[in-house]
């Protein structure tokens, strides 16, 4: 009996021990070495110059802006003074050309003056002579008087030779002030003209000694960064080729650090992961970094990172990015952690055999973090972006008040720290949508949809580029993309995508995008098309923004999902629940959720995955009906459903990745009268 109880005992320690253990793995430890280098800007010229004078010497510390090099180029000089010399010569034969049209203009006018006054002299005689003759007609007592009334009546007549030559004076004069007139303007219109041969040749050279001063200036080298000067190969009065270097410079810190990955361990580092970098040399370095590079071929260990020389090893090159301002020594060896969670592949075995999976999977979901509520300013979160030189969340609110162009920098424990203005852009409305491209520029789109008046204003039809530096965001462009939207629509109605949009009467809806080099990726809430979202793709989007104009085949339907959700059979492993404590009390159970279409909230696009926002409410009045919204994570080239989570009475709106703590971050707008709630998300 009592080997019984013993067996049994030792039979409830195990399965309690296994109970224990089956949420938790293993955490496996790599570290490798590596050296901290940096990339040298290096100095030269696209022209043969000659060094004038050099500013600097190796070692020493300079500031951004600070003078380097003086060089010269005799032959630009040169040119320079010739193009110089004949634009004044131009000028001057301009200037002679003006004056003697002017002088041609005050001749003719004279000529003209002094003709027409001959003209009138002769008709003034010829209309006297005859006026005297009338007269003396008239004086005659001989004549009787019946006669003399028909001989004035004659008389009055005039002569037909003397009307005649009146008549023809009269015409010479019309025709004289027309000639000379007719001149006058002509050489008028040459004197007021700006397209003159001279002075097209005078701005033909006036841009070419713009371009020729412009590479007078670029003889005086600035620097570029912050930095120390590395090596000067020239001296003063040398002659340098082109692309030849002159000098060297590199920052005060090392940039990245490349670390070389043994071959048999190869495959457990990849790019985005996060590392920790240590100094060899006993100090209390350590910071935090990122894998931006793994080599795709096995080298050979560098001699520095061999132990014995004579030995070779093998690996593969990972580049690690490290912040400004680290306080490691260029050149400085350094040893490299990563970690890895690993599941034992015993402890599976076993939740096999006792049935733990479901454990296992809860265990999985709740781990990912609860939500947590925003805090710092009242805002309704609808989408957000990761700045990792200022470690925040740029939110964007579809509710702000007085329709201001603010965003929000938040932390990562969901408080608002900063309100930044658009500095160039007067009012914004409805912002739904933010995404950045590869370069830092930022894009938002407003909604597009109609305000609950029905009316349409322009500050949510607007499509936003922003510049950022640092903490300033500066308007770079922007277009109604509504209207631009409808308008091609009406040009091209043959289209798929224009049935899709339709015509002015049809509202839309805009709430998730992305940009993948040069063309944007706009997700609709509405409408839907045969009850699946649609993602519309703007080809070479930023010629839109520049022409403020879609060209035809500009645009087209980039692919439709299907966001139902559908009853899953159980064990697919496809769909899980993610708890939150602000929800937690009637949390649906089960696999699956009601089902319903529904649009996109947002979307994200990450490797080779498209992680895609959506919500929709419970039907029925049963207890605990509400808001159910989903994170489905496809994939982005074949565009198959890999994974979908649901969050019970939470409104999803906003999605994007922190790559220092390598995690999803995500924001839930609950309405005007509940904080908004932000979950960070691991393990996607």
């Amino acid at each position: 009996m009592c080997k019984k109880l013993l067996y049994l005992a030792w039979i409830f320690a195990f399965l309690v021990v296994v109970r224990i253990t089956s949420f938790t793995g293993t955490e496996e430890t790599t570290a490798f070495q590596g050296i901290a280098e940096t990339r040298e800007v290096i100095i030269n010229s696209e022209n043969s110059v000659e060094i004038r004078t050099i500013h600097v010497v190796p070692g020493q510390e300079i500031q951004k802006g600070r003078v380097l090099v003086e060089l010269e180029r005799p032959e630009l000089t040169l040119k320079i003074n010739g193009i110089s010399h004949q634009l004044e010569e131009l000028k001057s034969q301009d200037g002679i050309n003006r004056d003697e049209i002017m002088s041609e203009i005050r001749q003719l006018k004279a000529q003209k003056t002094v003709r027409v006054s001959e003209i009138d002299h002769e008709i003034q005689q010829i209309e006297s002579r005859y006026d005297f003759n009338k007269e003396m007609v008239s004086s005659l007592k001989s004549i009787n008087i019946v006669s003399k009334g028909l001989q004035d009546t004659e008389i009055d007549r005039k002569p037909g030779a003397m009307a005649l030559e009146i008549e023809n004076l009269k015409q010479e004069r019309h025709l004289t002030e027309k000639r000379f007139q007719g001149e006058i303007d002509d050489l008028t219109t040459r004197l007021a003209s700006s397209e003159t041969p001279e002075t097209i040749r005078q701005e033909s050279l006036k841009k070419e000694l713009e371009l020729l001063n412009r590479e007078k200036e670029s003889l005086l080298i600035l620097a570029g960064i912050d930095g120390i000067i590395g090596s000067i190969h020239c001296k003063a009065g040398e002659k340098v080729s082109p692309f030849q270097p002159i000098l060297t410079l590199h920052t005060r810190a090392p940039s990245y650090v490349r670390g070389y990955i043994h071959e048999n361990i190869h495959n457990l580092a990849s790019s985005g992961d996060t590392v920790y970098v240590n100094a060899l040399t006993g100090e209390a370095k350590r910071i935090q970094g990122e894998i931006v590079g793994v080599g795709s071929r096995i080298i050979e260990y560098p001699l520095r990172l061999k132990k014995r020389p004579e030995i070779q090893l093998w690996g593969r090159e990972v580049e690690i990015r490290l912040p400004d301002g680290n306080p490691f020594l260029l050149g400085e060896k350094v040893m490299i952690e990563t970690a890895t969670h690993n599941e034992n592949r015993y402890l599976a075995w076993l939740k096999k055999w006792f049935s733990l999976e479901s454990y296992a999977a809860d265990a999985s979901v709740t781990t990912k973090g609860a939500d947590i509520p925003i805090t710092g300013a009242d805002m309704e979160a609808s989408g957000l972006i990761y700045l990792k030189d200022l470690d925040r969340y740029l939110v964007i609110s579809d509710d702000v008040e007085k329709k201001k162009n603010i965003l929000y920098l938040m932390d990562n424990r969901a408080k608002i720290t900063n309100e930044l203005p658009i500095e160039g852009l007067d009012k914004i409305d409805d912002m739904e949508a933010i995404c950045q491209d590869d370069y830092g520029t930022i894009y938002i789109c407003c909604s597009q949809d109609r305000k609950k008046n029905g009316k349409l204003p322009d500050e949510r039809k607007l499509f936003v580029q922003v510049r950022r530096s640092g903490s300033r965001l500066i308007q770079d462009g922007h277009v109604l993309l509504y209207d631009l939207l409808k308008e091609a629509a009406v040009r091209n109605p043959d289209e798929k995508w224009a049935a899709f949009i339709g015509t002015e009467k049809r509202n839309i809806e805009i709430e998730g995008m992305f940009v993948e080099q040069d063309d944007l990726f706009l997700g609709f809430k509405k409408p839907l098309k045969e009850n699946q979202a649609v993602i519309l793709k703007i080809s070479n989007f930023r010629m839109m923004l520049e022409k403020n104009h879609l060209d035809k085949g500009q645009v087209q339907i980039w692919r439709t999902l299907d966001l139902q959700d559908h009853d899953s059979q159980s064990g697919n492993g496809l769909d899980s629940w993610v708890g939150n404590e602000s929800a937690s009390k009637g949390k649906v159970k089960g696999k699956g959720a009601s089902k319903g279409a529904a649009g996109i909230s947002d979307l994200f696009h990450y490797q080779n995955q498209l992680l895609v926002l959506s919500s929709h409410k419970e039907k029925g009045d049963k207890p605990g009906a509400g808001i159910i919204g989903a994170l489905r994570v496809f994939d982005f080239t074949e565009g198959n459903l890999i994974k979908t989570y649901y969050f019970n009475q939470l409104n999803p709106e906003g999605i994007t990745f922190d790559s220092l703590r390598n995690c999803f971050v995500v924001t839930f707008d609950q309405g005007s009268d509940v904080p908004s709630r932000l979950m960070h998300l691991k393990n996607i």
